[in-house]
């Protein structure tokens, strides 16, 4: 939760406590109105309407707290100006800043502004705080729960907790982005559906999700990717009748959700939320937020120009004299397109690796003169041996003109999508959701 917000709850949650005590009310039963009684019947705060007012200065000013030896007064504009719900939050408003900001010991006055640019920094502090914990009081979070868990639409809550509609609206938001930690614009979105969704299932999304958060909760720590089945599941669980709008807005959350918090391991590429660790592998997990915006961090070789590695892949010592085979382990050392098609490499060596001895003489031998001679293939298939037999040599067709070097990173050729030479010896595997774990060094 954000550390403001969450100072701000603080700082209700005990003006809360206060009214529930002293009246013995419980919170889901607290409305504006028992704040305004608690300040005249312990405080003896005197709160008055100011009804004088024209022009200009009825449109600007809300209303204001004025405290001093003699006593305190909450002033709150009554002219037909304001509505009704306007001078509830206005009076709750300036008893916020009692409670927080006021100095008995001396003199002080605050006014509460509808032009917010008038308000000095220190002000502006001050108004924020005033003005979040004042929504808080005015609805908090256990009868706002209780009321969505409840079935009540958006006039209703309104009604209920005799609120504007900006205020509701930004109370609701304000619930589902910081308490609930929904991504900002599905807040907006889910908030705004609730209020005027053009379908009744647009409407009533929100309160089946409330009703049932608890579970949703626990099944997002629980289920680690969402699939569509996954979603029927939820919805089986926490009986929210299935239909078509309920399930792509369950669906859009839970993806916002993802997108934002999501960890994703890089090794079985499974999802989770809240967690560290993959559960299934131990492998540490990365922020799929970072992911996404920077990309997945492959592995990759690096080459001199000429596309010899600097180091060698196989035994990790450093190419000091740039060899093309390693003197140490023999390793060829270049990454070029071998010419050997991925449906040969899935065939031959992906499917049957118990049975396949690699013999790379060819590779540690060619150059363009190779192609000449070979009339313009190379031994693609010859390479396995006990594959096809000894005997009966197949040729692959090359389809570059010379011998083709590609980057170190390669595992497939850009340009003609052949297998390279880091690839068939081992040193780069190919990229699937099943072997990332090979690949992805989560470099930073």
């Amino acid at each position: 939760m954000d550390v403001k917000y969450k100072k701000y709850e603080q700082t209700a949650n005990n003006i809360l406590n206060e009214i529930s005590n002293y009246y013995s009310l419980p919170k889901i039963q607290i409305r504006w109105s028992d704040l305004a009684k608690l300040l005249k019947d312990k405080y003896e705060v005197i709160i008055t309407p100011y009804t004088s007012f024209k022009g200009k200065i009825a449109q600007i000013f809300a209303g204001s707290l004025y405290v001093d030896s003699t006593g305190t007064i909450i002033g709150y504009n009554a002219t037909s100006q304001q509505k009704p719900s306007r001078q509830h939050f206005t009076i709750v408003h300036e008893g916020v800043h009692y409670f927080c900001d006021v100095n008995t010991s001396s003199s002080q006055s605050f006014s509460d502004l509808l032009q917010k640019q008038a308000y000095s920094i220190e002000e502006q502090e001050q108004e924020d705080n005033a003005n979040f914990v004042a929504s808080l009081l005015m609805c908090n979070d256990e009868s706002l729960i209780h009321c969505l868990s409840k079935g009540y639409n958006f006039t209703k809550l309104m009604n209920e907790f005799e609120m504007s509609s900006n205020a509701m609206w930004t109370r609701i938001y304000n619930y589902l982005h910081y308490n609930l930690e929904i991504p900002h614009n599905r807040s907006k979105t889910l908030t705004s559906a609730f209020e005027n969704g053009d379908s009744l299932d647009r409407r009533t999304f929100l309160n089946a999700f409330i009703k049932n958060k608890q579970t949703f909760v626990k099944y997002c720590k629980d289920v680690y990717i969402f699939s569509s089945n996954d979603v029927r599941k939820m919805f089986s669980n926490i009986h929210v009748p299935f239909n078509g709008s309920y399930f792509y807005q369950l669906q859009n959350l839970i993806d916002d959700l993802f997108t934002e918090k999501g960890k994703i391991c890089p090794n079985c590429n499974r999802t989770f939320f809240n967690k560290h660790y993959c559960s299934f592998c131990g492998t540490k997990l990365n922020d799929y937020q970072f992911i996404k915006k920077e990309g997945l961090k492959m592995k990759e070789i690096a080459t001199f120009d000429d596309g010899i590695a600097k180091v060698c892949p196989n035994c990790s010592i450093e190419n000091v004299h740039h060899n093309l085979l390693c003197p140490y382990c023999g390793t060829y050392e270049r990454n070029i397109c071998t010419g050997i098609t991925i449906i040969d490499y899935a065939e031959y060596i992906l499917n049957c690796p118990d049975v396949i001895e690699e013999d790379l003489d060819w590779l540690f031998n060619f150059n363009p003169d190779n192609l000449k001679k070979l009339n313009g293939g190379i031994p693609g298939n010859l390479i396995f041996e006990n594959v096809i037999g000894t005997d009966d040599y197949t040729y692959s067709k090359y389809h570059h003109k010379e011998l083709h070097q590609v980057p170190g990173y390669a595992r497939f050729c850009p340009d003609c999508g052949c297998v390279t030479s880091y690839c068939l010896q081992g040193f780069l595997k190919p990229v699937s959701n099943d072997n990332k774990s090979k690949d992805n060094a989560n470099m930073k």
